[in-house]
């Protein structure tokens, strides 16, 4: 049976408060404590092929968007009329139970702060049309939680080269001499962050700046009152094959970026990157989604409900664009005019 979270002074609907990380009465203001449960709390296992993490059950309302095929839940009787991953209104209610991690990172930041925090990062765009600086005012952020999966692992990258360096010798020609590379590189990832939704990518929550884990909680369906959940459709072993697929190319990026500033030329650059030490967890962070169109396109943009970070595009003008390359292409011409 669904259980229902209303105020005992005035019947009012029980919300939750990032501010003060209680239950408050959107009429009367009036306060309820979370008292949630310590089942659960061990944040991080150790990997395997056939990991599977407990989830928590969740009767409540569930809907799916037919635009993103994307499973989103609420936990109260409010119903959600647009998709929190991609902004589409076009949502059904189905008859399913939601799964949620077991564990939760509550919202921190408030939804009247992450609409300035929003109004003033629009504000910045210096290339941004200036009707959707006006518009941003009129926008209204959605409040959700996505599912996610940390990586803490090592990895060890085995890499060779030839390293070229050229010298000019007295009479302009040019002496190159070859040096063999072979060497090993260890990193430590840290909660490496991968996203277990296809619709919210991972680039997303890094371009977020990340999540402080010491604000982890015990999941309870009281942190979502007035938010929402987004369902899971990866497994930990998908997202782990992402994670280290882009682990390898970052560490070996890295480490050919490095020669080419050392050498001249590298040639025969070969690597091999090996994962060890994976230990992951599974839990809800928050973002508040912004979803807008401007000129038959469609615009995302994302902040971190923890720390207030955004992470997101907005159009450009090509007025302000032009007027720019238009003024710098003058000051040329009458510097070289001085200058003749």
């Amino acid at each position: 049976m669904k259980k229902t979270y209303q105020c005992k002074g005035c019947g009012g609907h029980l919300l939750f408060d990032p501010e003060s990380q209680s239950l408050k009465c959107e009429y009367c203001q009036s306060e309820v404590e979370i008292f949630a449960s310590k089942k659960g709390y061990n944040i991080k296992h150790k990997y395997t092929q056939t990991l599977k993490f407990v989830a928590s059950k969740d009767i409540g309302n569930v809907y799916q968007c037919l635009a993103c095929n994307t499973k989103t839940s609420s936990a109260n009787e409010q119903p959600i009329t647009r998709c929190p991953s991609c902004g589409n209104k076009n949502l059904k209610p189905i008859q399913e139970t939601q799964l949620h991690p077991m564990n939760i990172i509550p919202f921190s930041v408030s939804k009247d702060k992450a609409s300035l925090l929003y109004q003033k990062w629009i504000g910045s765009r210096k290339f941004a049309p200036n009707n959707l600086k006006k518009m941003a005012r009129l926008q209204k952020v959605s409040g959700l939680y996505a599912p996610v999966y940390l990586f803490d692992l090592d990895a060890t990258t085995h890499y060779s080269a030839q390293g070229i360096t050229e010298f000019k010798r007295k009479d302009g020609s040019v002496k190159r001499s070859s040096t063999y590379i072979n060497d090993v590189e260890h990193t430590e990832y840290l909660n490496y962050i991968c996203s277990a939704n296809h619709k919210l990518s991972s680039t997303i929550f890094r371009g977020m700046g990340g999540y402080d884990n010491a604000g982890i909680v015990p999941y309870s369906n009281e942190y979502l009152l007035g938010l929402s959940g987004v369902g899971t459709d990866f497994t930990v072993q998908q997202s782990y094959a992402d994670a280290i697929e882009e682990i390898s190319y970052t560490e070996q990026s890295n480490i050919k970026s490095r020669l080419n500033l050392r050498y001249d030329d590298v040639d025969f650059f070969r690597a091999s990157t090996k994962i060890s030490n994976v230990d992951c967890g599974y839990l809800y962070v928050p973002l508040w989604a912004n979803h807008y169109t401007y000129k038959n396109k469609d615009y995302h943009c994302y902040i971190n409900g923890q720390t207030g970070k955004i992470h997101g595009k907005t159009p450009k003008s090509f007025w302000k664009i032009f007027g720019l390359v238009t003024g710098i292409l003058a000051a040329i011409g009458v510097l070289v005019y001085l200058f003749a």
